[in-house]
């Protein structure tokens, strides 16, 4: 059985005054202000950073779907050009024969 502990806003209020003591004091609130800088200064870079990675992967997506498309390209051309390749050895094939054909009809016999 997992139990979570939660702390009570009571707690949380003596914590933060054992920390920083009396919080109206110049040197406290400074402090407090000092934490809640750097804070927000981390969170700032924090959002940069995943608006970069949005970036990126949208660059990386772009890039694949190029890359998709001209490999389905590249099947059909490929498939074409394996067509035309095979015509092309029947066509020598065809006229071998005939070629062997005639010389047989008019030199041998």
């Amino acid at each position: 059985v997992l139990v979570a502990a939660v702390a009570s806003p009571s707690s949380v209020s003596s914590g933060i005054n054992a920390e920083y003591g009396d919080s109206r004091s110049p040197k406290q609130l400074n402090k407090i202000n000092t934490e809640l800088a750097d804070v927000q200064r981390i969170m700032v870079q924090n959002i940069e950073d995943v608006i970069q990675r949005g970036e990126q992967l949208s660059v990386l997506d772009s890039k694949a779907n190029n890359l998709s498309m001209m490999s389905q390209q590249y099947k059909k051309e490929s498939h074409q050009l394996n067509i035309n390749a095979q015509q092309w050895k029947y066509i020598a094939c065809g006229v071998g024969f005939i070629l062997l054909f005639l010389f047989l009809r008019y030199w041998v016999f």
